[in-house]
């Protein structure tokens, strides 16, 4: 399940050296990830296979923006269509206020993907996820990133590079 857990800080830094700066992480060699080096990891969190939280920002931050990754067995033969249309029902009737910006069908590497922009309420705030639901070997991985509203921006050149950095193993 898809739900924005709470995390913040600076993103992987400028583009160019982006790479020199990320550590690839292995979930029981499953799947890849590049990370930003000052960025926490937690496994089996909220449950998540894996939470990435940022930096705290300072004293008074009190959401620290994170990724998510949710790895779930589907059935063989469902589309990715159909695991999109029951999480998100799912997600919709669990959170507050929720609504979708943006869906699209993407390619993560070389794999197909659903690209998922939504805002819902979380703790008195509003906040802004960016979700990739890639389906592959009958599991679905979803990768969630969270931000404020007013820091999505901010954030999303970092979600999107860890997306963009998932390889299967």
């Amino acid at each position: 399940m898809l739900i924005a857990l709470v995390a913040c800080g600076a993103a992987f830094g400028s583009s160019a050296h982006a790479q020199d700066r990320v550590e690839p992480y292995r979930y029981e060699l499953a799947f890849r990830l590049a990370l930003p080096e000052d960025w926490t990891v937690r496994r089996d969190m909220g449950g998540a296979a894996l939470v990435v939280l940022s930096p705290l920002s300072g004293q008074d931050d009190g959401f620290r923006e994170n990724l998510n990754v949710s790895v779930e067995s589907v059935p063989r033969g469902r589309s990715l269509a159909e695991v999109y249309r029951r999480d998100f029902a799912a997600i919709r009737d669990g959170l507050r206020e929720f609504g979708v910006i943006k869906t699209e069908e993407v390619t993560v590497g070389v794999l197909a993907a659903r690209r998922v922009v939504y805002e819902h309420d979380y703790g008195g705030q509003r906040l802004r996820a960016l979700a990739y639901l890639i389906l592959a070997d009958e599991r679905c991985y979803t990768l969630t990133g969270t931000a404020p509203v007013h820091r999505f921006e901010t954030f999303q050149p970092a979600f999107e590079q860890m997306v963009h950095s998932f390889r299967l193993e």
